[in-house]
């Protein structure tokens, strides 16, 4: 009786894939990462557009502001800056034989018009 009972547990869970079925995929994966970083304005250049910024650590770094870069007349010496940038990767699986579609998305923000930057 128990071979019988081995054999028929066997033949049920086999059934599916006899069957044709094909295994659940599991969720989607998602990871996301984010730094930030602060640093002071230790000279603005209204001329060239040069900003140099001392970061955390004390290593100094010049930027140029890009035409378009709202309040730029805002920015004094002195004046601490945040930059965040944040990342992310989200990975699904498709069933063989189907092709999926990449993605890929990127967003920015900035202050408003007017606004201390």
């Amino acid at each position: 009786m128990t071979t019988t009972r081995a054999a028929l547990l066997g033949a049920l869970l086999l059934a599916p894939l006899a069957a044709g079925a094909q295994p659940a995929l599991p969720p989607p994966a998602e990871m996301q990462r984010g730094v930030a970083s602060t640093a002071t304005v230790e000279a603005v250049d209204r001329r060239t557009r040069e900003i140099t910024l001392r970061a955390a650590d004390g290593e100094l770094e010049t930027f140029t502001a890009p035409a378009d870069m709202r309040n730029f007349d805002r920015i004094r010496r002195g004046d601490r800056v945040v930059a965040q940038m944040t990342g992310a990767v989200s990975l699904a699986l498709a069933q063989g034989g189907s092709a999926g579609v990449p993605v890929a998305a990127f967003g920015a923000g900035r202050r408003p018009e007017g606004e201390r930057p």
